[in-house]
């Protein structure tokens, strides 16, 4: 029975995995999805929680899990994440400057939000360059402890809590060494998040609220069609120009055209700032990543390669679970489950 996992609770679906270690990765113990029949996350109203948490504990109850120790995630937009450059200072000076530097980017008073931080980049001593890359993250304590009361609900001890993109990035971003830049987009449901992966850590993140459910509510609009059948013309045709002639291609294009335009300008954000070392590698994640012809729409658009990730690419299947088709949905689960093995 599974002793850890990886909650992810996300609008359209709740996702279960746990690892178990095996050599220099990780082997599959078990995989379980649901969809969350409400759309629904921890914060919202009591009576819908409470309907969520009965959804997770079903699918675990499936999964023959309890008494699970879990590591979750919170959305990118309940959180402050700024990578900020700072004198080179030792760890313990790092420490007591942290939260006179948080004053200034986390836009609440800090006595309401958990400040966390991680050094990105450190210079030697006696190097010319005598700036630091520090990645800060507030929570605000209100999020945290929804979070802990929503896990109650679900039967599950709470033992890890991190951002989205950060697990996403630990799951599709298997190579820690690799020093050239990579753009993660992560298309979930609710939202498009951007982060700059380098040398397996973040070093800037993005969010736009535009996600996969937007192109469903768009294309119920457009073609007149309730939200479930919208749903499955969008995961079916996608932005296909041969398929039901051109039609939902045509419905979806003008929002995935401004999503790609937010996306280029995050691109140049960042490569005006690292003109020695820009951009030249997109990966996905996300359910709504698989939107039928996104890849090669989005490798036009950015003038970039563009690639479908894997966040199974450390992790071999088990005599009891099976690595699924759908490598990208479970991009965030599978990175809060490696977390802690």
């Amino acid at each position: 029975m599974a002793r850890f996992i990886g909650l992810d609770i996300g609008s359209f679906s709740i996702k279960v995995v746990a690892l178990s270690k095996k050599g220099q990765g990780f082997r599959l113990e078990t995989i379980g999805i649901a969809l969350n029949p409400y759309g629904a996350r921890p914060g919202a109203d009591d009576a819908s929680q409470t309907r969520v948490a009965e959804a997770v504990k079903k699918l675990l109850s499936d999964l023959k899990i309890a008494g699970a120790k879990a590591a979750m995630a919170l959305a990118e937009s309940q959180v402050y994440t700024k990578v900020i450059v700072m004198p080179v200072l030792s760890d313990s000076e790092l420490a007591s400057a942290i939260h006179w530097e948080a004053e200034q980017y986390v836009p609440v008073p800090l006595d309401q939000v958990n400040i966390d931080y991680e050094v990105i980049s450190r210079p030697e001593k006696g190097s010319a360059d005598q700036k630091m890359e520090v990645l800060l993250v507030g929570a605000p304590k209100t999020a945290v402890k929804q979070m802990a009361q929503f896990s109650e609900k679900c039967g599950v001890e709470l033992v890890s809590l991190e951002t989205e993109l950060i697990a996403v990035s630990r799951s599709m971003i298997p190579d820690t060494n690799e020093p050239a830049p990579i753009m993660l987009v992560h298309l979930g449901s609710s939202s498009t998040d951007i982060a700059v992966v380098k040398s397996g850590m973040l070093v800037f993140t993005h969010s736009l609220e535009s996600g996969g459910s937007a192109l469903t509510r768009v294309l119920a609009n457009e073609l007149g069609l309730e939200f479930p059948q919208a749903e499955e013309y969008k995961r079916s045709y996608g932005l296909d120009p041969s398929q039901l002639e051109g039609k939902v291609r045509e419905s979806l294009f003008p929002l995935v055209e401004r999503n790609f335009s937010d996306m280029k300008k995050a691109l140049s954000y960042y490569n005006s700032a690292h003109q020695e070392e820009p951009i030249k590698r997109v990966v996905l994640s996300g359910g709504a990543a698989l939107l039928p012809e996104l890849v090669s729409a989005m490798a036009e658009s950015l003038a970039l390669e563009v690639v479908l990730g894997n966040a199974f690419v450390r992790v071999e299947p088990s005599e009891h679970a099976s690595i699924p088709g759908d490598t990208v949905s479970f991009a965030t689960a599978v990175g809060l489950a490696m977390k802690e093995v």
